[in-house]
């Protein structure tokens, strides 16, 4: 999904239980708030993209853990800090 003005506000926690999902695709949503921590378990990930939306803090470091994540795009947000040495581990992308 992209571009979709029904969905706004918080990335549901429920997205993050979702061990098998391999795409996710949020960009454009007018989402707010945090990634969570929980994006760890999405093992399976391998495109994650959720540029252009109203994201703040800092990028988790559980990001790090996704072994089969490809590609990443989170521009346009309000995300800050530093990127975490953990994205290191992240050799494919």
């Amino acid at each position: 999904m992209s571009r979709n003005l029904l969905f706004s506000g918080f990335i549901p926690e429920i997205l993050y239980d979702r061990t098998t999902l391999e795409e996710l695709m949020l960009s454009e949503m007018f989402f707010t708030g945090i990634i969570s921590t929980r994006i760890g378990n999405l093992i399976n990930l391998c495109q994650m993209k959720v540029h252009s939306n109203r994201l703040v803090r800092v990028i988790p470091t559980e990001l790090g853990a996704l072994k089969n994540l490809t590609c990443l795009g989170m521009k346009d947000n309000s995300i800050g800090g530093f990127i975490p040495s953990e994205i290191g581990n992240l050799n494919a992308l």
